[in-house]
This record gives C-alpha cells, sequence and structure tokens, in this order.
C-alpha cells in the first residue's frame, strides 16, 4: 500500500472547493476488497437511486412507497358482538352493522382510484371475544368496474383460537373502479372483524 492509497488499495478522491465529488473520481470498490466491483454512476440520472440487495446493486427508480388501507370492517353498533355467516360477505360498507350479507350489492366494496396493488392481506379479530365455528378460509373477490364478481382463489387461513392471520405470498391488483370483498367458509363470531392490507 502506497501513501496515495487507502486500505482498501483506492486512490483519495480529489474534492474541490465546491466539495461536490466528481463523478468520474467514483471510486469502484472490487470485491475481493469488501466492495461491490461495480461503478454506481454508469446509468445513474436525475430521480434515480442505487439499491443494494444482495450482494448487487442495481440502478433504477426510488421504489413506491407503502401504505395501509382498510379493505373491510365488521362492527356491531352498540359494541355488541356481529357475526359472519357462513358464505357471506363482509366489506368495507360492513362498518357498524351486525351482521354479514349473502347478497353482493348489499354493500360497497373498497374501490381505488388508481391501480393499486395489494400486499400482506392480513385478517384481524377483537381477542377478547371471538371466535370461528371450524378452521377455515376467508376468500378473496373482486368486481370489475362494469364486470361481473369474481372468487379469485386467493384466500386468508383461519383457525381457532387465534385472532390474527395474513396472506404474505398473493398479492391482488385493483384497478380504479374495481371493488373487493370478502367472504368466509365457516362462522365467526366477534365484537369486530378487520381485514386491511398494504398498498403500492
Amino acid at each position: 500500500m502506497s501513501n496515495n492509497t487507502d486500505l482498501f488499495g483506492i486512490e483519495p478522491l480529489n474534492i474541490g472547493l465546491s466539495g461536490v465529488l466528481p463523478v468520474s473520481q467514483l471510486p469502484i470498490v472490487p470485491k475481493d476488497k469488501g466492495g461491490f466491483g461495480q461503478d454506481v454512476s454508469v446509468g445513474l440520472t436525475d430521480g434515480q437511486v442505487a439499491i443494494v440487495s444482495g450482494g448487487q446493486i442495481t440502478i433504477g427508480p426510488l421504489p413506491a412507497s407503502q401504505s395501509r388501507v382498510q379493505l373491510a370492517m365488521l362492527s356491531a353498533p352498540f359494541f355488541n358482538a356481529c357475526v359472519w355467516y357462513t358464505g357471506q360477505y363482509i366489506a368495507l360498507d360492513s362498518a357498524n352493522k351486525s351482521y354479514s350479507t349473502g347478497f353482493w350489492n348489499n354493500i360497497a366494496g373498497y374501490s381505488p382510484a388508481v391501480t393499486e396493488t395489494l400486499s400482506k392481506i392480513t385478517v384481524q379479530l377483537d381477542p377478547n371475544v371471538s371466535s370461528f365455528s371450524a378452521n377455515g378460509n376467508v376468500s378473496i373477490w373482486v368486481q370489475p368496474l362494469g364486470g361481473s364478481e369474481y372468487d379469485t382463489g386467493i384466500f386468508i387461513p383461519v383457525t381457532v383460537g387465534n385472532n390474527f392471520f395474513q396472506n404474505l405470498v398473493d398479492t391482488v391488483t385493483l384497478n380504479a373502479g374495481d371493488q373487493i370483498k370478502f367472504s368466509l367458509d365457516v362462522a365467526a363470531s366477534a365484537q369486530w372483524i378487520s381485514i386491511y392490507a398494504h398498498r403500492q
């Protein structure tokens, strides 16, 4: 190692009076010396970031942020127990209702204003007063704008004795005006039942 290099054998950077690091002098630290062996300045333009993952650096736009979105809520008025009957639906419009409904058009579903991808879909029940009649599945239903409702085939397994369930594998994409609702193949009773997800 000479007096002109650092521990990695890299020449020192020459930062001028402006304090701006010249792109041409960005160091490339070899992999055998603890670096990634890539020049992150190549292809990096305004509005893009260098993302480090799995020992690789990729250049691209800043990942879209995720936010939590409420998709359905069954919660009886006056804090009474509510019931989600086998084969029936709940949705965003089920709040302050004592029972689920067997008719799709009786309740309004969550509907985005722009295309969204939903992930980490979660079912949560009141921890103090809740029960399932048996182990089962919460199924996800979608109605495209101007189309007919259908079972997506995506579900969240639920089990007796628990009150928090997630599907961390599947995603659901909704276009503007689509509706999402949920059905259950067993019965459930709780003070409240909440379904939410991350949207991107």
